[in-house]
């Protein structure tokens, strides 16, 4: 109990250290590293739904989409964070978008990232 109770504390102060980079790294990358920089918004879209943080997931998937509404990584964790919050009917809407744009995938996701 003690163990998971520590892990989530540097779980969370990570995520609070990711809240804090995400914004600048994402406007100081270049054109070129663009896909690099949406997947900051994958990993800590999935650190805070390990954290239990659904909600915050949730708001850190829905800006990603609005420039990649086509992006699987993003549309399955945002499914996850709404099944999550019980937004059963939205997170069905969403998963059917990752269907389609995952239909030739040949990787099966676990998460919004590797």
């Amino acid at each position: 109990m003690l163990t998971s109770r520590i892990l989530g504390g540097f779980l969370l102060c990570g995520v609070a250290w990711f809240i804090g980079l995400y914004p600048n790294q994402v406007r100081a990358a270049p054109p070129s590293e663009a896909r690099q920089s949406v997947q900051l918004f994958d990993n800590l879209g999935a650190a805070l739904l390990i954290a239990g943080q659904p909600g915050e997931a949730e708001a850190v998937y829905r800006p990603d989409l609005a420039k990649n509404p086509s992006n699987g990584w993003t549309l399955f964790g945002l499914t996850q964070s709404l099944r999550a919050q019980q937004k059963n009917s939205e997170a069905e809407t969403v998963e059917q978008q990752f269907k389609a744009a995952w239909t030739y995938a040949d990787v099966t996701l676990a998460a919004s990232r590797f």
